[in-house]
């Protein structure tokens, strides 16, 4: 047997690496690793490589039940699968051999480095809000956040009640060189939700990096100030945040994202929804053959959108963009650009240097949008009506280019059609 794939564990910053840290879903006891300190520690636990775990102390009790125990001499953590009396209980598997063991049933971990490698799939990781500074590049207690094994896992972070969307912050303190949040398991759909990564000054840090195209990637975190935000392959990265990074979003795909600050905001497979903001270059395609950014916006950036000038880059191609006030709208930087139902507003240049393909760039004459400057890149009337009368490419355009705003009452399939527009 092993640990049950029910199993849910927790973080707090007031918790302990020594605890149960978790409970099993579904189970007849009570869940202990919601709290700070355990349920239940004694000195004396005593196994004999079966599964059958003791204390002469005793203090177990039936509502332990589907929580799991930490042992010293394993080490390592257990389920508790029924109780027989206050000095024994059935554990998922056979323990250790040894006698004058801490046991801890119950009480939250204390760092998201201690959920490296989980010993069991599909499991689910809570971690509460709150600073988790790493003294370590060693993954573990007090270090980073590694899964190397090749398990399902989602690790997510809350504030006051599970699934609340609050993000806890992994700190490096002191430690470069580091990857704070890293998934290298194979063919498993494992991802982070709602947290983030602080490089803290420090160098060579990423934010959060997977290592296989069919993990699920990150949805709502958050980097900041790192090398890179996001490396993770074909993972695919939702609603996430890349604030005053080197490179934002690496060798990923960004939908509905923002790099904000960044040197490069994007660089790699491509996205959509996305809005560079204040980057030197807010969309490249640096990594791969061929870059597709749809429905994006560059704003305030140096460059909106620029071909690498590397031999392997030989296209990027941009449906329904927009550089809003940037140096250079789109460049070519060497390759091929192909261009579907763009546009520039407020920008120096628009396509310097570029191989054109498709219907290239339209220019607004006027704001397009309703409070650039405040986020806000949905189109004005004025906007719509001016390019309602032009045709690109026999189809007319008739509602929205660069990262999309809600569609006013909700509802309706979104669909990007020849035009790159936005159609419910």
């Amino acid at each position: 047997m092993a640990i049950s794939a029910s199993a849910v564990w927790e973080v707090r910053t007031d918790g302990s690496d020594t605890n149960g840290g978790g409970f099993v879903t579904g189970a007849s006891g009570t869940d202990y690793s919601q709290q700070s300190s355990a349920q239940l520690t004694v000195t004396d636990g005593a196994c004999s490589a079966s599964t059958t775990l003791t204390s002469a102390t005793g203090g177990f009790t039936s509502a332990m039940t589907g929580n799991l125990v930490y042992l010293s001499s394993g080490p390592g953590w257990y389920e508790i699968k029924s109780y027989t009396d206050t000095n024994t209980v059935t554990i998922d598997r056979a323990g250790p051999t040894a006698t004058g063991m801490t046991l801890n049933v119950g009480g939250a971990l204390a760092t998201p480095g201690r959920l490296s490698n989980l010993p069991a799939s599909k499991n689910r990781c809570w971690i509460k809000s709150g600073t988790y500074t790493i003294t370590t590049s060693t993954p573990g207690p007090s270090g980073p956040y590694y899964q190397s094994s090749s398990i399902n896992v989602v690790v997510e972070g809350y504030g006051t009640t599970r699934g609340d969307g609050t993000r806890p912050v992994m700190s490096a303190g002191t430690v470069s060189s580091v990857v704070l949040w890293r998934m290298a398991c194979t063919n498993r759909p494992s991802h982070f939700r709602n947290l983030e990564a602080d490089a803290n000054g420090q160098s060579s840090v990423d934010g959060f990096k997977h290592n296989a195209a069919q993990l699920r990637g990150c949805h709502g975190c958050k980097a900041v100030d790192c090398a890179i935000g996001f490396a993770t392959s074909d993972a695919p990265n939702v609603s996430c945040t890349a604030t005053g990074c080197t490179t934002g979003f690496g060798s990923t795909i960004g939908m509905f994202c923002t790099a904000a600050d960044c040197t490069t905001g994007f660089s790699g497979r491509g996205g959509s929804n996305s809005t560079a903001t204040g980057c030197t270059t807010g969309f490249k395609a640096e990594q791969f053959t061929r870059g597709y950014y749809v429905n994006c916006t560059a704003h305030d950036c140096g460059t909106g959108f620029l071909s690498g000038t590397t031999a392997q880059i030989t296209q990027i191609a941009t449906i329904g963009c927009i550089s809003h006030s940037c140096t250079t709208g789109f460049t070519g930087g060497g390759a091929e650009t192909y261009q579907q139902s763009c546009a520039t507003y407020n920008c120096t240049s628009s396509t310097s240097g570029t191989k054109e393909y498709g219907d290239g760039v339209s220019v607004f004459t006027a704001d397009p949008c309703v409070d650039a400057a405040g986020g806000d890149y949905t189109l004005t009337a004025a906007a719509h009506a001016e390019k309602s009368a032009t045709d690109w490419q026999g189809e007319t355009w008739v509602s929205h280019i660069g990262a999309v705003t809600p569609l006013a009452g909700g509802g309706g399939l979104l669909r990007v059609g020849m035009s790159g527009g936005i159609n419910g």
